[in-house]
């Protein structure tokens, strides 16, 4: 055998070793990234207080009231309650076609340094925000097309599927061009 050939086979061997070893990095690289991709799928929805988004809602449940509004969504207020232990002067429930829309809480505190409780449970619940702007106290989570949303300066929380909005807005916008 030629010196050449045995030099050409020795350095084939190594390249397919080398690219063996490529493979099976990408490979794991890959199997990692599914395992990466299928753990944020197991994330937790976002939902406040049980009430998501999604969910089938046709009427407000006897103790709200119907909030006259505008829109093609039908607006619930539901009356004072707490959110991670800080109280809301009111919140709502917005629904389009028998599914929730948007939820929605005022929370009595207010300002710069206000609400971080708030924002201290939906970190601990929904890992850190995908959106944050603390200079002004507001943040924001979003998941598969759903956002949650501080803002801790007005004191305003909201839940909405942003599919689900424009829908109700496009109907709205329809409902409109008969108005006149």
């Amino acid at each position: 055998m030629h010196v050449g050939t045995i030099t050409q086979r020795k350095t084939l061997e190594e390249l397919a070793a080398v690219r063996a070893v490529k493979t099976s990095k990408l490979i794991v690289l890959w199997m990692a990234s599914f395992a990466v991709s299928g753990a944020f799928a197991q994330e937790a929805a976002l939902e406040l207080k049980g009430l998501k988004p999604g969910d089938v809602m046709e009427v407000c449940p006897p103790d709200s009231r119907i909030v006259p509004t505008r829109s093609a969504e039908t607006l619930c207020g539901m009356g004072p309650t707490t959110l991670a232990n800080q109280e809301a002067s009111d919140h709502l429930v917005s629904f389009h076609n028998g599914r929730v829309v948007a939820v929605m809480y005022q929370l009595r505190a207010r300002g710069q340094h206000a609400n971080a409780p708030v924002k201290a449970a939906f970190v601990e619940k929904y890992g850190p925000p995908t959106l944050s702007k603390p200079h002004i106290n507001d943040f924001a989570w979003e998941r598969q097309g759903v956002i949650l949303s501080l803002d801790g300066w007005k004191g305003t929380v909201v839940l909405i599927d942003r599919s689900l909005a424009e829908a109700a807005q496009k109907a709205s916008a329809q409902r409109s061009k008969g108005d006149i």
